[in-house]
């Protein structure tokens, strides 16, 4: 992306694809030069090369080894050094540590035949038939002593946790918040599927479990008070996201992450992506100011400095790659991508607040007991299945609220009226299926079908539903004055 940060047409942009094309050019050895190393190597070793020719017309000296080294990739000095030594090493029929990396790359061991090395980024893990035990031994070193060959294991656990969302010093109307989140604990491990002891099955490679068991998202006292917001009882500030009293002892995490990286072991690996998410027992309230406020904030931090794509972008990216198509040509090494995401959302309440300054005159809770979010992919067509039981928009008051991050519950109960909004059975699926036929080879279109339905679907329209909502609608419209006035500040 190093032209995102540049013009396009500035001299260091055209310096930078000068330097990468004559880059590409010196990492080339010819036949010659191979057989030439080859020849000095084994005479450095006191070996007679078996392809020698002209003995002794052809002596390199140390420096002038060297920087035929620099013009070759470890892999290549690798091959090249076992080439002219396989008279003389010999791999022990015993050693079982090579025995087992043939196993486990399900690779064997053929007649030596042609001798050519090839490209880098074409040779294959899996699945691969080597010319000679050298040729064998020189991919064990190359992976056992790669920065993945290690089991890598990161475990943590944190009590407590504050992150604090400042003010906006380029806007009047900026709500400073505190998201707190208790007993934060992840596992990660990470190892190479090169070795597992798994032979023909899909190998587990990244694993990472995360979860939280407290959250709680308040308003900070600081730079809120000359703002209109909703108070509670006690006084503070009305927040974003609080734990619901939930009566099952079962649930403990509020959020749940399991992430897990398999890949089936062939020439083509497959690499399949798994995530399961679950969020549950928690209360949103949909507090217009502060909610804009953080999400202005957050979308600040993380933006990254970018550039529109123009004809001017596009020919320079057409450019780079022209430079780069000969070793991307090469590259057969690319894994097939499947993704299996899972969601599940239980217990959870969204509250609509009826008057944004005060929340005890009412709220529409819209209480979501269970939804599964399904989402498979392979390559380019996947499938989306939304799933959610009976949703429902009921009027509720607040009753008791406690602030302490432990004991950072909102309590709220329903009042006895019927459901304002009910819906039962809903269902989306959505299917992507990418075009057999296409005119351009490298970009495909996509026939995604969508369908939305539901087994029932109940609306109360009796007048203090319609109340209700015109109230909510007159919350909400704060959110489009504040963002007019923040332009006219701007400007």
């Amino acid at each position: 992306h190093f032209d995102d940060f540049t013009d396009p047409k500035s001299p260091l942009t055209e310096w930078f694809c000068w330097l990468q094309k004559r880059h590409l050019e010196k990492l080339q050895l010819s036949d010659y030069q191979k057989s030439l190393y080859c020849e000095n190597y084994a005479r450095s070793k006191g070996v007679k090369y078996e392809e020698n020719f002209n003995e002794g017309a052809h002596k390199l000296t140390l420096s002038q080894m060297r920087d035929l080294e620099k013009k070759m990739t470890r892999q290549e000095i690798i091959f090249l050094r076992c080439k002219a030594m396989k008279k003389r090493w010999r791999i022990p029929k015993e050693n079982q540590e090579f025995v087992d990396f043939l196993g486990t790359s399900r690779s064997s061991i053929v007649e030596e035949g042609n001798n050519r090395l090839p490209s880098s980024n074409s040779i294959p893990l899996y699945q691969r038939q080597y010319s000679s035990p050298l040729e064998a031994l020189t991919c064990l070193v190359r992976e056992s002593n790669s920065f993945l060959s290690p089991i890598i294991a990161v475990n943590f656990y944190i009590s407590s946790l504050d992150l604090i969302i400042p003010n906006d010093e380029c806007s009047t109307k900026s709500i400073p918040s505190i998201i707190s989140v208790m007993a934060v604990s992840s596992e990660f491990k990470a190892s190479n599927p090169l070795f597992s002891d798994k032979y023909d099955l899909p190998r587990e490679y990244i694993t990472m479990n995360f979860s939280v068991c407290g959250l709680v998202w308040n308003i900070g006292d600081n730079g809120a008070e000359d703002i209109e917001l909703s108070r509670f009882r006690n006084g503070s500030f009305v927040g974003l996201a609080y734990m619901c009293d939930c009566d099952d002892s079962t649930v403990n995490d509020v959020v749940t992450l399991d992430f897990r990286t398999t890949l089936y072991p062939s020439q083509d690996p497959v690499q399949t992506f798994s995530v399961n998410l679950e969020f549950c027992n928690v209360a949103l309230i949909l507090n217009p100011l502060p909610l804009l406020s953080s999400l202005n904030v957050l979308l600040a931090l993380f933006g990254l400095p970018f550039r529109p794509v123009t004809e001017t972008t596009r020919n320079l990216a057409r450019k780079m790659s022209n430079v780069v198509e000969d070793a991307s040509e090469t590259n057969d090494y690319i894994t097939h991508i499947r993704t299996d995401i899972q969601i599940r959302i239980n217990d959870v309440s969204v509250l609509f607040m009826i008057d944004r300054e005060q929340i005890y005159r009412g709220v529409l809770d819209f209480s979501i007991s269970e939804v599964g979010i399904n989402c498979r992919t392979d390559g380019l067509s996947g499938k989306l299945s939304i799933l959610p039981q009976t949703l429902e928009l009921c009027a509720a008051q607040v009753s008791r609220h406690q602030p302490n991050l432990r004991d950072g519950i909102l309590l709220w109960k329903l009042m006895p009226l019927k459901p304002i909004l009910t819906i039962d059975g809903a269902r989306i699926d959505a299917i992507a299926v990418p075009e057999t036929e296409s005119s351009e080879p490298i970009m495909k279109r996509l026939q995604i079908d969508t369908k939305i339905g539901a087994e029932s679907f109940a609306f109360n329209a009796s007048p203090s539903a319609v109340v209700a909502l015109i109230g909510i609608a007159n919350s909400l419209e704060v959110l489009r004055r504040s963002n007019n006035s923040d332009a006219e500040e701007t400007v």
